[in-house]
């Protein structure tokens, strides 16, 4: 069939009234056909968020990866540059850490990407959000609808996954991917990113999103 339907994914810190009232927004904006008359259904694909939870709980998986185990103090002294502890001993034997803020700085922003990437494909959460997410693709393209997913933010990373099961259940001429503020490397269509997002601009400094 012609049919469309619109699948906004939202990104992190936004609850569902707040989801739910962009996905209003946009289906005042884009109407409901296309100009080719193709009917557009609109489809909230929501994350849950639970602010600073999500943050602290994959740091610390990410933190007993890189064998920093639950010493939270260890970080707060990369953060504030102490010369005490551990922190010290590096300081005094490569002196160029210490000249480099720069360097600090990666290293905290490389946590910060791989946190997001592991607080979507390996938390209990995030699995049953997949699912509900896998449910509403079935749904849809059981009746014969293409899919434009529509993502901000976190929701890229959900929006990747979506977009790889979409695609086993249709084809890939019957699905489209907008990134909006991606902050993953991972692209599966076009995307928009502006200079002004200094949380996208830090991550940047890794190599590891995409460019303005």
């Amino acid at each position: 069939k012609s049919d469309i339907v619109l699948a906004f994914f939202n990104g992190v810190k936004t609850e569902e009234p707040d989801a739910k009232r962009t996905l209003l927004n946009m289906a005042a904006l884009y109407g409901a056909k296309t100009p080719q008359g193709d009917k557009v259904a609109y489809e909230l694909m929501y994350n849950k968020t639970e602010g600073m939870k999500d943050f602290i709980e994959t740091f610390d998986q990410r933190f007993s990866e890189e064998t920093l185990g639950e010493r939270w103090e260890l970080f707060h002294q990369v953060l504030e540059n102490r010369q005490d502890s551990w922190w010290g001993a590096i300081t005094k034997a490569l002196p160029f850490v210490q000249k480099s803020a720069t360097l600090v700085l990666e290293f905290v922003q490389r946590f910060v990407v791989g946190a997001l990437e592991l607080a979507v494909n390996t938390s209990e959460s995030a699995n049953k959000t997949y699912k509900e997410h896998e449910s509403k693709i079935d749904t849809h393209a059981l009746e014969g609808k293409r899919f434009v997913l529509y993502a901000h933010s976190q929701g890229n990373l959900f929006a990747n996954k979506a977009y790889d099961y979409a695609i086993k259940k249709t084809d890939t001429l019957s699905v489209g991917l907008i990134h909006i503020a991606p902050a993953s490397p991972k692209l599966n269509g076009n995307h928009i990113l502006v200079n002004q997002d200094l949380v996208i601009n830090a991550l940047r400094l890794t190599g590891s999103v995409p460019p303005n």
